[in-house]
């Protein structure tokens, strides 16, 4: 990932992105949603963040990412974990992220 493509996934996503996990950015790896191999670009709309642990997971458990409407990630459980595959999204960062966007500034004494 090139610095202002990791920079753009630290805004966007803040940390992992796998549900549940609250390991921050700096605890993570640019991960290919498309693996390059397979013709995915390094660019923001084929990244997401995840953390070693859930880096493997997706790699080798069966889960897969895409990105929602919103162009953030989704996590695709294998049909084992959920036979309809119901996308599933980290809400922990939303929450940080929505929270930091809607916080007043602090005027001061």
């Amino acid at each position: 990932m090139t610095p202002a493509i990791w920079a753009a996934l630290m805004a966007r996503d803040i940390g992992c992105v796998f549900p549940g996990c609250t390991r921050p950015a700096a605890w993570c790896h640019g991960h290919h949603i498309r693996h390059w191999i397979d013709g995915g670009e390094t660019e923001l709309e084929n990244g997401a963040l995840l953390c070693h642990f859930h880096h493997d997971v997706v790699h080798h458990k069966g889960w897969t990412i895409e990105l929602g409407p919103d162009g953030h990630p989704e996590l695709i459980p294998p049909p084992w974990i959920d036979p309809l595959q119901q996308p599933q999204r980290n809400t922990h960062w939303k929450l940080l992220r929505d929270g930091l966007r809607t916080s007043e500034p602090d005027r001061g004494p």
